[in-house]
């Protein structure tokens, strides 16, 4: 019998987060800053962290990504569309804060869609973001990676007018400080299943019984052909005996077996009965 893996829930949250802008400058904090600055003119793309090391025996089945509300503010008038991508670069690169890397802003606002999720004006309020098959096979993949079990989400404002554009998301303004941890993953994952003790037991006494049977075959292979080759090459000899055995009771000369025919084909009387005695010591009949 297969037991079938078990239902669990995981909530794991990110253990960094930050972001990068256009130029490849990122200031080194952990604010998820994300959209258009209208005093720079500079984009940003941001990125969360998170550690799926517990995950190892299991199977994420689903995923929803959480972000805590109260974590600054949308400043455009109207709401903005957040989309969510994966991240196919150098983690140890994104979260040391290596300067002047394009390329990590380029990587964190495309590839793989994530999800997307629309976010109204204003302070900003806790929401939610289903996560997208390919985001599961990519939490799978780190989570069963037997080197590094980290698994990384950028973001890129997708509804943006362009640079100097007063539309941001996660924007800290004066004393407020950014939230940290950001975000959480709340995740709906299955051990895998397994056969139970009795099941493996079974399945070795087959495999053993298969095995044991194609050795005997082997073994016995030679054996069977010799004993039909020794029953062919005997016949000869026991005929030969019996017509010897009727030579004597009856007193008359064998005739050669090629030469066997029935009633008077076979010559003298006596000799048609040596025959007939010889067939039938042989095969329990005389035709």
């Amino acid at each position: 019998m297969i037991t079938a893996g078990a239902s669990n829930a995981a909530t794991i949250q990110n253990f960094d987060s930050g972001w990068y802008t256009n130029s490849g400058f990122t200031a080194g904090v952990t604010n998820i800053n994300v959209g258009s600055s209208n005093l720079s003119g500079a984009v940003y793309h941001n990125w969360l962290a998170f550690n799926l090391a517990g995950l190892a025996n299991q199977n994420v089945t689903s995923a929803t990504l959480t972000f805590y509300g109260g974590n600054g503010v949308n400043t455009s008038a109207t709401s903005e569309t957040l989309g969510l991508f994966d991240y196919t670069g150098s983690i140890n690169a994104l979260i040391s804060n290596s300067q002047n890397n394009v390329g990590i802003y380029n990587d964190l606002g495309n590839g793989n869609s994530y999800g997307t999720a629309v976010v109204s004006g204003g302070p900003i309020q806790q929401f939610s973001v289903t996560l997208s098959q390919a985001a599961i096979a990519a939490l799978n993949a780190a989570a069963h990676n037997q080197s590094d079990n980290r698994f990384v989400i950028g973001g890129s404002l997708l509804s943006i007018s362009g640079p100097f554009a007063n539309e941001q998301l996660f924007a800290i303004f004066g004393p407020q400080s950014a939230l940290a941890p950001a975000a959480v993953l709340n995740l709906e994952t299955s051990v895998a299943a397994v056969p139970e003790p009795s099941t493996w037991a079974m399945m070795i006494l087959g495999f053993a019984g298969v095995g044991f049977m194609a050795y005997r075959r082997r073994q016995n292979g030679p054996k069977r052909r010799f004993a039909r080759s020794w029953r062919t090459s005997n016949l000869e000899s026991r005929l030969r005996a019996a017509f010897r055995l009727a030579h004597k009771q009856l007193d008359v000369s064998c005739w050669p077996l090629a030469s066997f025919r029935r009633d008077t084909e076979l010559g003298p009387p006596s000799a048609h009965i040596g025959h007939r005695v010889a067939i039938e010591l042989l095969y329990g009949y005389a035709p």
